[in-house]
């Protein structure tokens, strides 16, 4: 059985029924926002909590698609951590950190899928990584942690540009940005990457941001 209780945060993408989950997670502790995705699509991307060691400050979202780079969303929030007074496990005796420390950016994207859109999908992820930036100056340089399904592979130009913060798009074409195309997809173990690091699936990538 899959146990909570060592996990801070929680970080998902093609969340359908938002409500069922967010009142499974409430019960053990935990509060999160969701946003859907625009056009038809019924699911979206959330972020969840555990109350008794953050609170939420800030959060805010992306729609690429008014940018025209299709319905894919992200979200930003910034969480403050709470700090235990005194060994007791009575929630009233928390408070917020110093305002210099303590606070983190959790992002979340889901990238398109489609292989052959490799330049939508670096669109979306520098869309995400400048206003994250943004988000973390006016925080006092909050670290950042990225997370995600960013439909590509690790080493790919794509995963290089998130890593690394740039990339010379010449010569590269739309459909080798991802690295999907000579990927191969296991069903079996679709997030893997220790076994096999060409498989596809969600990447986590935590760093900050400059």
């Amino acid at each position: 059985m899959f146990s909570f209780s060592h996990l801070v945060w929680i970080v998902i993408e093609e969340v359908d029924r938002f409500g069922d989950l967010e009142e499974a997670l409430k019960v053990r502790g935990y509060s999160g926002i969701w946003k859907m995705r625009t056009g038809n699509a019924v699911d979206g991307c959330a972020v969840f909590w555990r109350t008794s060691r953050f609170r939420l400050i800030h959060e805010e979202s992306i729609q690429f698609n008014k940018h025209g780079l299709r319905d894919n969303v992200a979200q930003i929030c910034v969480l403050e951590q709470l700090i235990r007074q005194d060994n007791t496990a009575d929630t009233s005796t928390l408070h917020t950190s110093s305002p210099s420390s303590n606070k983190v950016l959790i992002c979340n994207i889901h990238v398109l899928y489609n292989p052959k859109r490799g330049d939508i999908k670096l669109g979306q992820v520098r869309m995400l990584l400048d206003r994250a930036h943004a988000v973390s100056k006016t925080w006092n340089d909050a670290p950042v942690i990225l997370c995600g399904d960013f439909n590509c592979t690790p080493k790919s130009p794509l995963y290089n540009f998130i890593s690394e913060q740039k990339l010379d798009f010449s010569g590269i074409g739309r459909d080798k940005v991802s690295g999907q195309a000579s990927a191969e997809i296991c069903n079996s173990r679709p997030y893997d990457f220790g076994r096999n690091p060409n498989t596809t699936g969600p990447l986590i990538i935590c760093f900050k941001l400059h």
